[in-house]
């Protein structure tokens, strides 16, 4: 198709015309299959003489068709028509040259082609893009100068983040076009043009050596001139004085600003260096090999030579903050964060000490106050204004959240924190003259209520160090005098402020009691009554600030008086902001009141419902991350209230109705993101109902369906909901045959072994929901039994793991003891039976290296179904037996009573575990009511020391076995239950002993003849225990 054609086509499909639209796109879609058409596409976007709307279209289909059959990639399942190479070769010699005199928009889509054909071609393909792109650098043509940085940019974004792969492409990169880069940026900076294009090439020329630096230094840049050469441009450009001529005069135009841009991102690029390389020493600890050394080299040079150039640069750039020279917000961010990073380094902290006064009371204070543009937001946009306050990703670049870091910091560092900690407490808080104490006195004063602002900011921010500094005493009257009051304050940003710094002191242990007493009360009611607040962003704070409130309230029996008043005040809430803080109250307020919250239950749901649609329609129409979060809060606070009244199952029908459209809905590829809180959900109403309605079964096949397409990864997940399917839902599961449960299962097992490519502990519920299925049915899967144990025998074959290997053959155990007769029949039938039995009891003996313990059926579960598989055995008359096992019963003994003596040791182990967790926790209630002790030292070594025990807690499972990398399996399954949980293996091996010694008395002779003395009494002990776990469990029963 020639270039007219092309035109006409993409003319039509702009056409308001549907008929013409639609038979245009039809021919776009046909025309970009056509050879040739790939370079047509491209030919139109330089036309200077074509309308530009046309050009733009020709741009994006160019970059469409690129990006979609450049390369083939794997797991398209549409067959995509991939350009000839031929027309490859051609695009790749003209693209730069399109890209250098292209206009910005479509500039734009061009350098996302050469970002495709990069990743693609270079440097197999493409192995003189490089060559091209230096030659454009040297130019006088800001065009190709332009095009070429952007080239550069995919480049060196390719190697962005590799380390050790490819690393010598990033270094040849480097050292072929950085010598040019560099003459570039010292001809760029000698300009005295304040034009915004020499500020964009100026920005491009910072994003590519952010790129080539981001992991580690090219070797180029520790040759001496070319350090020094980068190093001073970049120190220039840091220090450069932004041109006043054609600077916007509204935020959001400055922001934009090229000139503005270029500033932050050589603040950007040097204070990366500065935290990554300032210090040679924390440098050995990066990296190691060869690499290590330019990297030592290099933070050697730039600590000696550059290090403080650059902190001068940026206290300077602080300076000139302070008096009121303007300075986006992302460029005051950096350069606080700059100097906050230095502040910690001893040696740089004695250069600047002289100035730390200063830059706390007129920088970083000012930056914590309360100013105009929040005002202006306050007022025009309060959601918007809640969201920014809430939004972490605002938090990265946000110079308040610097200026909070750079204070918390300082004050937190040994030796130097309390003198400027008593500095600035004394500066907030003193009598008369403190900050604080101006705005108490004339609390109208608009200008001293914005620093109160920042005051309680900076205090609430200092509250675990004020803790257990020599203020600790003093909070609760810095509290009643400075916070309470500001509940009442006339300007809505004090209260709310009140809200939040009330919250970091919630767990403060007040004159009159901790969690409970006047104060505590008196601060909670304060947040209680804040929640009616005429001002959005006060009653979010409150809101918030009351989750803490409630967890650290000794008894919520007020909370309990109001709660209906309460609810409401929080869903009306909801309902005006995505929020998922809000959503975290109420998970808090219902994990505290349990089943108080039963009369709401239903109401709850039904808010928490539509806030989540609300949640999930926002995040598709918006791309809003943070309504993604909020949905997925709001499904966490529904399964906590479904947790919270599962003692009352009657409720549960009610609350289904609310919520079963979003199971049905999200356990589909529009639930992805929620898919693991959806399935809590489906759990809770599995299980707890009174029985599973049928509208919940229609469920089971949406999860085989997306396990089967794209869920595999949540079968751990999917395994729970299903275990209850099978366990509460047997009679169902069983007969009904559309859908087909029995052979849906053994359909989703064999691709979960045989078809998933993953890890072989991504499948390991595969063989769980096989042993759940046989366990819940017997006598009801005989048609299938064959079909379940051919796919764990055939994994059995090539399993990796001992965890693995375990569970397949407790498979084959749970149908030994659903069927024995009809398991060995099947294990002959397929010769299995003397391989499987030989490895069953090679499982059963080995021990691990230390010798220390079993390396098989380490679990309590593992040794109990093993032991009841292998005692079903003798349920069979001895003559039915197999040959192997005739001739092994001896054998078969011995493995059985090895499963039970193991078993007896976990039990008494983990009684004995459990009684002192009991007693530990016992001590700790006691010490909790001693006084407490004031002295630092010993607080900071508790907290130490409770670090540490923590740490020592949470890998305690993996001391002993050094040697197993499936510790974490080893874990019984507290979560689910089977029939054979209800079956004890010592009394029901001694019952099927017994019978086997009144009916078959000359095989138990027998057999007692061939066992060794070892054995004899191990077998003694076991049928004595028996009786002993008879009695228990008779007591049990009683009970």
């Amino acid at each position: 198709m020639d270039t007219e054609s092309l035109c006409r086509v993409l003319a039509g499909c702009t056409s308001p015309d549907p008929a013409v639209r639609q038979a245009s796109e039809q021919q776009l879609g046909e025309a970009q299959r056509l050879p040739g058409a790939l370079v047509g596409f491209l030919s139109l976007t330089t036309s200077p003489n074509l309308d530009i709307a046309l050009r733009q279209a020709a741009a994006i289909t160019f970059k469409n068709v690129v990006a979609r059959s450049w390369e083939e990639r794997t797991g398209e399942e549409e067959q995509v028509t991939l350009v000839p190479k031929e027309e490859k070769a051609a695009i790749r010699s003209h693209l730069l040259d399109a890209l250098a005199h292209a206009p910005p928009l479509i500039r734009t889509q061009l350098a996302e082609c050469v970002k495709s054909i990069v990743y693609a071609d270079y440097p197999a393909e493409w192995p003189d893009i490089l060559q091209t792109i230096v030659g454009y650098l040297g130019s006088n043509d800001q065009n190709k100068i332009y095009g070429a940085l952007l080239a550069l940019r995919q480049l060196t974004r390719k190697y962005e983040f590799r380390v050790l792969e490819d690393r010598e492409q990033m270094s040849y990169i480097v050292s072929t076009a950085f010598p040019t880069l560099l003459n570039l940026f010292q001809q760029l900076l000698a300009m005295d043009s304040p034009s915004p294009e020499r500020g964009e090439l100026l920005k491009l020329v910072c994003k590519n050596f952010w790129s080539a630096t981001y992991l580690f230094i090219p070797p180029l840049l520790v040759q001496h001139d070319q350090f020094l050469g980068w190093m001073s441009c970049l120190l220039q450009l840091v220090m450069f004085q932004v041109p006043i001529e054609g600077q916007p005069t509204d935020i959001e135009g400055r922001r934009s600003w090229p000139w503005w841009k270029c500033k932050k991102w050589a603040l950007h690029v040097s204070y990366r260096i500065f935290s990554r390389y300032g210090s040679p020493a924390a440098v050995k600890s990066l990296y190691e090999g060869e690499i290590q050394q330019v990297q030592e080299q290099f933070a050697t040079m730039f600590h000696n030579e550059c290090a403080t150039k650059f902190l001068e640069a940026n206290l300077f750039l602080l300076s000139s903050f302070a008096q009121g020279h303007y300075m986006t917000s992302r460029v005051v961010n950096l350069a606080v964060q700059f100097v906050g990073h230095a502040v910690q380094i001893p040696a740089m902290h004695k250069l600047m000490k002289g100035q730390v006064d200063d830059i706390l009371l007129h920088v970083i204070f000012p930056l914590l106050c309360f100013n105009d543009e929040d005002a202006e937001l306050w007022t025009e946009d309060p959601q918007e204004y809640v969201r920014k306050g809430y939004d972490i990703i605002e938090d990265l670049y946000s110079p308040r959240t610097a200026a909070v870091n750079f204070l918390t910091e300082l004050c937190a560092k040994k030796r130097i924190g309390k003198e400027y900690l008593q500095m600035f407490v004394a500066f907030l808080a003193a009598n008369h003259t403190g900050i604080l104490s101006k705005h108490a006195a004339a609390p109208g004063d608009m200008s001293l209520a914005r620093q109160a602002d920042g005051g309680m900011l900076a205090i609430g921010s200092l509250s675990e160090i004020l803790k257990k500094s020599i203020f600790k005493n003093d909070l609760e009257s810095m509290l009643k005098t400075y916070i309470v009051p500001e509940f009442q304050s006339q300007f809505g940003f004090l209260r709310a402020k009140a809200c939040w710094v009330s919250q970091q002191f919630a767990d403060l242990k007040f004159s009159d009691g901790k969690g409970d007493g006047p104060t505590f009360r008196s601060l909670f009611e304060c947040i209680v009554r804040a929640l009616q607040d005429p001002e959005l962003p006060v009653r979010v704070d409150a809101v918030v600030a009351l989750r803490t409130f409630v967890d650290e309230a000794s008894t919520l029996d007020f909370l309990k008086e109001i709660l209906p008043h309460l609810l409401d005040e929080l869903f009306k809430l909801m309902d005006e902001v995505d929020n998922e803080d809000l959503v975290f109250t109420l998970e808090t307020i219902v994990e505290n009141l349990g089943e108080e919250i039963a009369p709401y239950a239903l109401g709850l749901c039904t808010s928490l419902a539509n806030a989540f649609w609300k949640c999930i329609q926002s995040e598709v129409e918006e791309e809003d991350e943070l309504g993604a979060m909020a949905a997925v809060g709001c499904l966490r606070a529904i399964a906590t209230i479904l947790e919270s009244v599962n003692a009352l199952p009657h409720l549960y029908p009610a609350m289904e109705e609310v919520l079963f459209p979003i199971m049905s809905k999200m356990i589909s590829t529009e639930g992805q993101d929620v898919l693991e809180e959806v399935l809590e959900i489906v759990s809770y109403f599995t299980y707890f109902t009174p029985e599973i309605s049928l509208r919940m079964w229609e469920l089971w096949p949406q999860m085989i369906v997306a396990m089967n397409d794209w869920a595999m990864d949540y079968f751990e997940n999917m395994l729970i909901p299903m275990d209850n399917y099978v366990s509460r839902g047997t009679q169902r599961f069983l007969t009904c045959k559309d859908p087909d449960y029995l052979g849906s299962v053994a359909a989703l097992v064999h691709k979960a072994f045989f078809e998933y490519e993953a890890d072989e502990s991504e499948v390991i519920p595969a063989p769980k929901l096989l042993c759940a299925v046989i366990q819940n049915c017997k006598g009801g899967i005989d048609e299938y039994l064959e079909q379940y144990l051919l796919l764990a025998l055939r994994k059995l074959q090539g399993a990796e793991s001992a965890m693995m290997q375990d569970l397949l053959i407790e498979v084959v155990a749970s149908a030994l003891f659903y069927n024995p007769t009809l398991t060995l029949q099947l294990l002959q039938k397929h010769d299995a039976l003397h391989q499987f039995f030989d490895l069953w009891f090679h499982q059963i003996f080995v021990s691990n290296k230390k010798g220390t313990s079993s390396r098989h059926f380490r679990r309590e579960y593992d040794k109990h179904v093993c032991a009841l598989g292998l005692a079903s055995i003798y349920t069979l008359p001895h003559a039915t037996l197999p040959a192997e096992l005739q001739a092994g019963e001896s054998k078969l003994i011995s493995g059985i009573l090895k499963l039970l003596v193991d078993l007896k040791a976990l039990r008494e182990k983990r009684i004995q575990e459990e009684e002192e967790t009991s007693e530990e926790e016992e001590s700790d209630d006691e010490a909790d009511d001693l006084e407490d002790q004031d002295d630092e030292a010993d607080e900071e070594e508790d907290e130490y020391l409770a670090k540490l025990s923590r740490k020592a807690h949470g890998l305690s499972w993996l001391e002993g076995d050094d040697d197993d990398d499936d510790d974490l399996f080893y874990v019984d399954d507290d979560e689910f239950s089977t029939p054979l949980d209800k079956i004890d293996p010592f009394v029901f091996f001694s019952d099927v002993l017994g019978a086997c010694k009144t009916q078959e008395p000359s095989r138990f002779q027998a057999l007692a003849t061939h066992l060794e003395h070892q054995t004899l009494q191990l077998l003694d002990g076991a049928l004595q225990h028996a009786e002993v776990r008879r009695q228990e469990i008779a007591k049990e029963v009683k009970k």
